[in-house]
């Protein structure tokens, strides 16, 4: 009958082979065996952390700008990231470009955005990197030099850098085209890109507008 088969089935079934046996230790912090109570240290970021709780009364949204420093090991990685009001994945958020100059974003959920803008700063000037630059028609490359820009007229800008020194330079280089001008081509109103130079050689950027 079913019910003979089903007691036979479950005999079989008495001894099993054993699975390979795991071990599991406590390490307290990820790869650190020694407890160490300054694993963690203070920081602009926890400092803001702990004026979210205090102003809010709870650790929702909490974001802070400040976050890049908390980098101090693994553990404080883990922790910013946990308490940080961010979503795991990329949300879909709209993004408006104007034409080059600047960009509008429609956030659907938190986010941190990240910008770099350009100060004057007090630096010791090398002699090792020659920069020239002319405007020219680029119909016409001996029309002379230009003194003045017509309209419905297209013009090349070219700068040519030249390192005479005997190392490799790496720096950056930032151009922009005149105001009131449109870009042409894959030319941007403005825009900056790290480069390196080897020694002793000359390199050549062009930009249309």
């Amino acid at each position: 009958s079913d019910e003979e088969e089903m007691i036979r089935r479950r005999a079989k079934m008495q001894f099993q082979e054993a699975e390979a046996a795991v071990e599991y230790c406590e390490t307290h912090y990820y790869q650190s065996p020694e407890i160490h109570y300054n694993i963690i240290n203070e920081n602009l970021f926890w400092r803001d952390f702990s004026q979210h709780i205090v102003k809010e009364g709870s650790v929702e949204n909490f974001l802070s700008s400040n976050f890049i420093l908390a980098v101090g090991n693994n553990t404080e990685n883990i922790a910013a990231l946990s308490v940080l009001a961010l979503p795991f994945q990329s949300p879909a958020d709209g993004t408006k470009e104007h034409g080059g100059k600047g960009v509008e974003i429609n956030a659907v959920e938190n986010l941190i955005l990240l910008k770099k803008e350009i100060k004057e700063a007090e630096t010791d000037l090398s002699n090792d990197l020659l920069v020239i630059h002319r405007f020219f028609d680029p119909n016409n490359r001996n029309s002379g030099k230009i003194t003045e820009f017509l309209v419905n007229k297209v013009y090349q800008i070219e700068t040519i850098i030249t390192n005479v020194s005997s190392e490799i330079k790496e720096f950056q280089i930032l151009w922009q085209i005149p105001e009131g001008s449109l870009p042409l081509g894959r030319t941007n109103y403005q825009k900056s890109e790290n480069k390196s130079l080897n020694s002793y050689s000359t390199t050549t950027f062009s930009y249309y507008f």
